[in-house]
């Protein structure tokens, strides 16, 4: 009996789901694309969060900026589609918005419990006496790729998992690192990022600087479409404009 009860209940609460997903995505779009001072509304939300975290790519997900970072997504369609205008374009631009989206990477923080991943990360600290788990660490490759990708996340964590990671001596810059040339150059220029909050090489180090020169062969690189989404993703992570 009470099987045939709840059948018709359910059917009731489906419409009122879809109704409200697509109240929230109507809602979304308006925000997106809907009168100037709505638009400028969230952009200066999002060069807030820039001014915080030092990019422009602010995350999907349940966090305070997941409703920004959907307004993103929808500014990256938008333009995709041909549908945003240029001044809007430009605006974002000058924050070092990123068009092609981090999360649109191949990213081990994707659909992963993080409670889990962070035990996981409690073993291997008590087994090894660190938390520098190797990136290609065989007897659990998810757990390298995923400390990996956490360092590079650092800016959009949140201040509690930063705090939680802390508490366990999470290493943010590790010792063994990718030996190509783009990844040396690309954490020197981070390393600078992080002391100046900025990546204006030539501004501060002179445009005859090995770094100032090695940004000017990547953003022409970017241009000819010679760069992975990967490291793409990694430049975005530091406002990395590649049209100054």
């Amino acid at each position: 009996m009470a099987l045939v009860i709840m059948q018709p209940a359910l059917h009731a609460v489906q419409p009122a789901l879809s109704s409200c997903s697509q109240r929230r995505t109507r809602m979304l779009v308006e925000r997106s694309d809907g009168g100037e001072s709505t638009w400028e509304d969230m952009l200066a939300r999002l060069t807030a969060y820039a001014e915080r975290w030092g990019n422009a790519d602010a995350p999907l997900g349940p966090t305070a900026e997941g409703e920004l970072g959907r307004w993103c997504k929808v500014q990256r369609r938008l333009r995709s589609e041909g549908k945003l205008r240029e001044g809007r374009v430009a605006a974002l631009d000058g924050l070092g918005f990123s068009w092609v989206a981090p999360s649109d990477v191949d990213d081990p923080l994707q659909g992963v419990d993080w409670e889990d991943m962070l035990a996981r990360l409690c073993g291997y600290a008590a087994a090894n006496g660190s938390c520098e788990v190797p990136k290609k660490y065989q007897p659990d490759p998810q757990l390298g790729g995923w400390v990996a990708a956490v360092r590079r996340s650092k800016s959009t964590l949140g201040e509690a998992r930063i705090r939680e990671l802390d508490v366990l001596g999470f290493v943010w810059t590790s010792s063994k690192q990718c030996g190509s040339a783009f990844m040396k150059s690309y954490r020197e220029l981070r390393a600078f990022w992080e002391e100046h909050g900025h990546v204006d090489v030539a501004a501060v180090l002179g445009a005859g600087h090995e770094l100032a020169r090695w940004c000017e062969a990547t953003r022409a690189a970017a241009r000819k479409g010679g760069l992975s989404p990967k490291r793409l993703a990694y430049l975005s992570e530091i406002g990395f404009a590649l049209d100054p």
